[in-house]
């Protein structure tokens, strides 16, 4: 038969001066007690945090995953509104094409500006776009049929004037 685990261990463990002064001075305190509840309290707190890396790690993949996912349909939704044909739609709004000044606009901004940086919002890029400060539902109901929370987000209106600007590149040589 194998030996039987003490419940109990002995540890020695060196404090401050000052701190074992004081301790002293508390009378009869079960300080391996005391000590114990801490050591208790270090490693549930390391336990939590290990978790917690744990969380943060997937959260963090699915961020990522997010944010690709809204860039991939912003792009295309900014190359959708520069190459769609001029037309009316269901809703009876104008849905015509980007024109070359907005695509001039958007070269010139995202050229000058670090698009990982940028504060996009659905009304500043709206402004960019246009070059006014207008409302912002109104001229993203005009450029893609996508809702409007998902355009104000940043990763897809960088996706929207990187696919704008893909497709100006592409064009403006010839111009």
């Amino acid at each position: 038969m194998g030996k039987k685990k003490p419940s109990k261990m002995n540890r020695t463990l060196y404090v401050d001066a000052d701190l074992d002064t004081q301790m002293k001075k508390c009378g009869d305190v079960n300080w391996s007690a005391v000590a114990s509840a801490a050591f208790e309290r270090e490693l549930s707190a390391r336990k939590d945090g290990e978790k917690m890396s744990g969380v943060i790690s997937r959260l963090k993949a699915q961020k990522a995953e997010l944010d690709a996912e809204g860039f991939d349909l912003g792009r295309q939704d900014g190359r959708d509104f520069v190459t769609r044909e001029p037309i009316g739609n269901p809703k009876g709004l104008n849905r015509s094409p980007a024109t070359l000044e907005e695509l001039r606009r958007v070269d010139r901004y995202v050229r000058s500006h670090d698009m990982e940086d940028a504060a996009l919002t659905a009304s500043t890029a709206a402004g960019v776009i246009s070059g006014e400060q207008g409302d912002a539902a109104d001229f993203w109901a005009h450029a893609t049929d996508t809702e409007l929370e998902t355009v104000d987000d940043a990763e897809y209106l960088r996706g929207f004037l990187a696919g704008m600007k893909e497709v100006y590149d592409q064009v403006k040589d010839q111009l």
